[in-house]
């Protein structure tokens, strides 16, 4: 009754969970015009450059080690309170953190860093008023500074006020930022709000800047996805398993091309591999399940959504995707269990998503339009009705009409199933909807406008 087709629109949408860009930005240091400290000692020189090398490597517990060592020898280096800061963020101890980013806004006012600190921990904490608060005190307090900029600019694109990030970015840039990270971080705001092409060509001076650089290549692969590009897309994931073969997230997007280029086996390989290196990748596993489904296969592809739903019971998407399945077996009772999980979890699932990046594909308009065709299935009609004009009063769609068309042909008022099937039609015409146009107009006796509709399906 529905079409296959209309499911993977709903299910395959996939959530782009991308590789963020580290929202902390701290200056190395004051410039000279900044500093209170005055001359710093050899020794708190040596130390604080030994964190950076540290910092950089990702060796966190020796980074502070390293930068508490400068403090004890310059007990007034803001930089190094700010930088330790920064690594205590890191390993999880946001309590230090926040009192090692008071202590460098104590010392001076007019550094950036102790105020991007306390920004981190309270935007890690929720608190996203008081985290703004601190990244503009990071940025009116200071000199002008380009690491002040670019780090509201990444909490901005966090939030989703991607007019704004573009603001900050280009403000840092403005400001004599030349890391690769501006570049990417105002690429991905670019793209965000339709602008694809200006996006190609900072990401393009990222790349430039840092040939290594993932962040920079992975949003080069968000770009042509934008773009429905999936081979120059595939060819920058690509780029980045030669980076780094144990990248789980660079085959799963490789997966993804393969996927939307009607690649499916292809794209099992990638999905297949992503999990070996990272086993709890859920997403892997409901894409994987969607190859399965483009074959036929659907009790494998609920085997892989099974293990999806193991790993994030609390998403609405899962058990939604699950259910689609359950409904193509005829299981039209797990089905119903499934929608009704997923209407359960829908509203908390789209708001811990919106917290990330954007909701998974589909909304409470589909599940109702697919609960009320299981329950249409099972000919309890008024089930049926009552989730089908739930899912057309939140937000008319193709399915839904679809699905009521269907309702009222089991009722024969084939009058009112073909003014619904017209809508559905109006949405685009499938050829499943131009069928059941023509079952309807036979049932009302209609045979040469039905005739007519065939010819469209030679």
């Amino acid at each position: 009754m529905i079409r296959f087709v209309d499911i993977l629109k709903i299910v395959s949408v996939v959530v782009l969970v991308f590789t963020l860009v580290h929202v902390f930005v701290i200056p190395d240091k004051p410039t000279e015009e900044e500093s209170v400290s005055g001359p710093l000692s050899p020794e708190a020189e040596k130390w604080f450059d030994e964190g950076m090398r540290m910092k950089a490597e990702s060796r966190f517990d020796s980074a502070a080690y390293c930068f508490s060592q400068a403090i004890e020898s310059e007990p007034g280096f803001e930089s190094a309170y700010a930088q330790r800061g920064c690594i205590f963020f890191e390993l999880k101890r946001y309590d230090a953190a926040l009192k090692d980013g008071m202590k460098a806004v104590e010392l001076n006012p007019s550094f950036s860093g102790g105020y991007i600190v306390q920004a981190m921990v309270h935007a890690q904490r929720n608190n996203l008023r008081i985290a703004k608060s601190f990244y503009d005190s990071a940025v009116d307090n200071s000199f002008p500074d380009a690491d002040a900029y670019e780090a509201r600019g990444k909490f901005y694109l966090q939030m989703g006020e991607n007019f704004l990030a573009i603001r900050d970015f280009t403000d840092a840039l403005d400001w004599g930022a030349m890391n690769e990270s501006v570049y990417v971080g105002r690429g991905r705001a670019l793209r965000l709000t339709g602008q694809a092409n200006t996006a190609m060509s900072d990401v393009a001076k990222a790349i430039e800047l840092n040939p290594g650089s993932v962040d920079a290549l992975f949003e080069m692969g968000y770009v042509y996805l934008s773009l429905n590009d999936n081979l120059n897309a595939r060819s920058y994931f690509g780029r980045i398993i030669e980076l780094d073969p144990k990248n789980a997230t660079a085959y799963y997007y490789r997966g993804n091309t393969y996927l939307w280029s009607n690649e499916a086996l292809s794209a099992m390989v990638d999905y297949d591999q992503a999990l070996a290196i990272d086993p709890s990748f859920w997403k892997a596993y409901t894409n994987k399940a969607i190859t399965f489904s483009l074959r036929g296969m659907h009790f494998s592809a609920i085997d892989c959504i099974t293990k999806a739903i193991e790993v994030v019971p609390h998403l609405w998407s899962v058990y939604f995707q699950r259910g689609t399945e359950y409904f193509f077996t005829g299981n039209y009772d797990k089905a119903i269990s499934d929608f009704t999980a997923a209407e359960k979890r829908y509203e908390s699932s789209r708001i811990e998503a919106l917290m990330n990046t954007r909701p998974p594909g589909g909304s409470i308009a589909d599940i109702y339009a697919f609960l009320g065709a299981a329950w249409n299935e099972k000919k309890d009609l008024k089930q049926a009705f009552h989730y089908v004009n739930k899912s057309i009063d939140f937000q008319p769609t193709s399915i839904a009409y679809e699905v009521r068309a269907a309702c009222y042909m089991e009722y024969r008022d084939y009058e009112k199933a073909l003014a619904d099937i017209n809508i559905a039609q109006s949405y685009g015409e499938g050829a499943t909807v131009i069928q059941k146009k023509i079952s309807i107009l036979e049932k009302l006796g209609r045979i040469t406008e039905a005739d007519e509709l065939k010819k469209k399906l030679r």
